[in-house]
């Protein structure tokens, strides 16, 4: 709820500051897990036991988000700024059968590189790079991502844009062996990270220029 009231301030932040060159867009994303699922097998040195895990994992199901970001255009090509709001996921399974659906925060840096014109319309690279933030346990405790996103972008209208491009999320998790498994003689605590490639598709309006 916290993040929630600070993503509203923002947006009112975004409109206050429109009139000062600063660049202000809104942006509505859906994101679709592909890729192979791997997994690696971990030998406790603790404990006479090993443990299998997945180091890759596609979610079941597409996903959304919906970002407001702040831009300084250092020249015609570029700026650079920062965005946020959140992402949804719907019924996934994560460790367990269980489904979940999640409202994840994120705050990420942004880049964007116009390349070239088609048509008197921008061809531009666009990249973000920060974390979703989330906390929850499912047999192994997943609490945070780092993301990295880069695409293409293709200007519509002169205030509206479309996105396409990858997006990496590497969820953070720990899992303590001996909850898992009381037969263990000592706590043994395995942290990893599940690597989720998405594509990504979105579309962006400017509310100043």
């Amino acid at each position: 709820m916290r993040f929630i009231l600070t993503v509203v301030l923002l947006i009112f932040a975004c409109t206050s500051i429109a009139q000062k060159g600063i660049l202000v867009d809104f942006k509505f994303g859906l994101l679709n897990s592909f890729g192979t699922d791997a997994s690696k097998n971990y030998e406790s040195e603790i404990n006479p036991y090993s443990f299998g895990y997945n180091t890759k994992k596609k979610l079941k199901h597409p996903s959304v988000n919906f970002m407001a970001g702040l831009a300084y255009p250092f020249s015609k090509k570029l700026s650079v700024g920062i965005q946020s709001g959140i992402y949804l996921r719907f019924k996934e399974q994560y460790y367990t059968l269980a489904q979940r659906t999640s409202v994840m925060p994120t705050l990420q840096v942004t880049a964007k590189y116009k390349l070239f014109t088609i048509d008197d319309r921008w061809l531009g690279v666009n990249a973000a790079a920060g974390m979703l933030f989330f906390d929850f346990t499912d047999v192994a405790r997943f609490h945070n991502s780092i993301l990295y996103n880069a695409c293409l972008s293709y200007q519509l209208t002169r205030k509206s844009s479309i996105q396409i491009g990858i997006e990496n999320e590497a969820d953070r998790v720990s899992i303590d062996l001996k909850k898992f498994d009381q037969n263990l003689f000592k706590s043994d605590v395995l942290k990893y990270n599940i690597n989720r490639l998405f594509f990504s598709a979105s579309y962006s309006f400017l509310i100043s220029k």
